[in-house]
């Protein structure tokens, strides 16, 4: 596991707050024999419960984003930036051969936990999305804000500022279908509130197949998205991600 991105607040006099990006992160692409694919994976828990059988060992929280491979040609970005709630302090003054800082200057130097949820929202569509192939939320380890006001900030963001990818979001939610059902049904509803308060602001920039009056309204109208049942356990169902779409990902003998 190599720490890329940490959110840290200033010191007496420095401003802030800083995101730490750690150079040495990128050994892990340097060490790729061809450009790789990349995952996002967002979640907490049940995120860390896939990723212990997909690499073979237990994982623990990285406070950020952080790069693990996954295969010689996938690498995982393990995001756990949408879960903090106060910012540790920064701990050099200067960036140093071995990370940048980057100051946050339209956020406060004391970051509530709304802010570094917005934080990481536009983070995770701007910076990784456009080089993602998979997006993976784990709906319940969200905390403090519901995935699906992730996907209508994101639909959203893909009328604004579109990016050329193809990318699809995979949502690991509940494996009840009344569960999904509601999940799909809440969804729709929070992207035509989104797309009402656009409109109400005046005309903006859309795509041409930006949905407008279309039913039923689904998040695929903006990216390929599918809400995915877990199996029975998650073992299981990382073998059967790793099947997903012709990954084929490397296998493994762990216990469930």
């Amino acid at each position: 596991m190599a720490k890329w991105i940490q959110l840290r607040r200033g010191l007496p006099g420095l401003g802030g707050p800083f995101l730490v990006e750690y150079r040495s992160a990128y050994q892990v692409f340097d060490d790729s024999t061809s450009p790789p694919r990349l995952i996002v994976a967002i979640g907490g828990y049940e995120k860390r419960r896939f990723l212990h059988h997909a690499l073979h060992s237990p994982i623990q929280t990285n406070e950020g984003i952080a790069l693990r491979p996954l295969s010689s040609s996938t690498i995982v970005a393990d995001c756990d930036l949408q879960d903090l709630c106060e910012l540790q302090p920064i701990e050099h003054k200067q960036a140093t051969s071995e990370h940048n800082h980057h100051t946050l200057e339209h956020f406060p130097p004391q970051m509530q936990q709304a802010s570094i949820i917005e934080l990481a929202q536009e983070l995770y569509w701007q910076v990784l999305a456009p080089f993602s192939c998979i997006v993976l939320l784990f709906a319940k380890d969200f905390r403090g804000i519901h995935p699906i006001h992730f996907l209508s900030v994101w639909a959203r963001r893909s009328i604004e500022s579109p990016i050329e990818t193809p990318l699809r979001i995979l949502v690991v939610c509940d494996p009840s279908r009344e569960a999904r059902h509601t999940f799909a049904r809440r969804l729709r509803a929070s992207l035509r509130t989104m797309l009402q308060r656009m409109d109400s602001l005046g005309p903006c920039r859309r795509r041409p197949s930006t949905p407008t009056t279309v039913r039923p309204l689904k998040a695929s109208s903006f990216f390929p998205m599918q809400v995915w049942r877990p199996s029975s356990s998650m073992r299981r169902t990382y073998l059967r991600f790793a099947q997903y779409k012709g990954l084929r990902l490397r296998q493994h003998t762990s216990s469930p």
